[in-house]
């Protein structure tokens, strides 16, 4: 739908007040821009992919990866829009965050993707069951006979029908090639690029907003609202980094007590140093004058290591 002139100035206004409260607030003008968050593009043989079935295959697939995001992160995926592009070469796709390009990659119809480590390994015991058996010399021959065209066959297919991915890595194998190894469909290398280009690009999809709606669950008044020394964009970094890491944030009351812990560790230690550098005088000054307390900050590299402890499990809880 196109902005009339009048909606354009409200549009216009509106960003305008939004520059002027704050250098942080880009995520406020993207509903206002009307920005797409999500899309996948196609080159043209592989629409089939989408339109296959009436796309119902692929849309499910997006459904599942969307529905797994939220069970298991806490983080609802945006809409993911699918359309061709004729710019791209044959069997490419790309995935665009808010109209820009974040991922380009090929995929084949009708192959699989191995990865190669695996594939290799594979490759390797399959020559070991046919060349290095413990039998006699005699058996050996014949056996070998007896799987000399198979041989031949595996190794001219491996020269010519396999496709390498040094990007991906990974190969991709005729579809129809029997082998006990994880693979991937086309579609399902997609859904797979696309959940980790997700999380790789968590910055430009988890917003302040979604902070919000989680919070709006979430009994929050003696730990986030009435706390001295937290502050939301403390826990809006927090959460995008855990979400970088694959950490879920479903339990985001979890999430605040243990940062309520290792705060007060934090102001604890902080405490024991300024015990061994000033008097007794300025230290009695100090514990009375409470509100001095909210000068205890929390940088970056502090932020970084209850991160970091959170995800190995290794916070101690305080009991009050």
């Amino acid at each position: 739908m196109l902005l009339d002139l009048e909606n354009l100035k409200s549009v216009f206004s509106k960003l305008l007040n939004l520059k002027r409260k704050s250098k942080d607030t880009i995520d406020e003008m993207y509903p206002l821009l009307r920005v797409e968050i999500l899309r996948i593009q196609f080159s043209g043989n592989l629409v089939d992919i989408i339109f296959k079935d009436g796309g119902l295959a692929f849309i499910e697939q997006i459904g599942k990866l969307r529905k797994h995001l939220t069970l298991t992160f806490g983080f609802i995926l945006p809409s993911v829009n699918s359309i061709d592009n004729s710019n791209l070469k044959d069997n490419e796709f790309c995935i665009l965050i808010r109209e820009k390009e974040v991922f380009r990659s090929k995929v084949y119809l009708g192959k699989k993707a191995i990865h190669i480590d695996e594939w290799e390994s594979f490759i390797q015991n399959k020559n070991q069951e046919l060349n290095l058996k413990n039998k006699s010399m005699e058996n050996f021959i014949k056996e070998l006979e007896k799987n000399e065209n198979k041989l031949e066959t595996e190794n001219t297919y491996s020269e010519s029908s396999l496709i390498k991915d040094e990007n991906n890595q990974v190969y991709w194998i005729d579809l129809d090639f029997d082998c006990s190894l994880n693979s991937f469909t086309a579609t399902e290398f997609i859904i797979l690029k696309l959940k980790e280009t997700v999380f790789e690009h968590i910055d430009e999809l988890f917003l302040r907003e979604d902070l919000c709606n989680l919070l709006d669950y979430v009994d929050v008044k003696n730990i986030y609202r009435n706390s001295e020394v937290f502050d939301f964009e403390n826990l809006f970094y927090i959460v995008k980094n855990l979400l970088k890491k694959q950490v879920s944030i479903k339990d985001l009351e979890y999430i605040l007590d243990r940062f309520e812990d290792f705060t007060r560790e934090n102001i604890s230690q902080s405490m024991q140093q300024l015990k061994k550098t000033m008097g007794l005088r300025d230290l009695f000054c100090f514990f009375v004058d409470l509100p001095r307390l909210k000068q205890f900050t929390f940088d970056k590299e502090l932020l970084d290591e209850f991160i970091e402890k959170l995800c190995k499990n290794e916070l101690k809880e305080i009991k009050s």
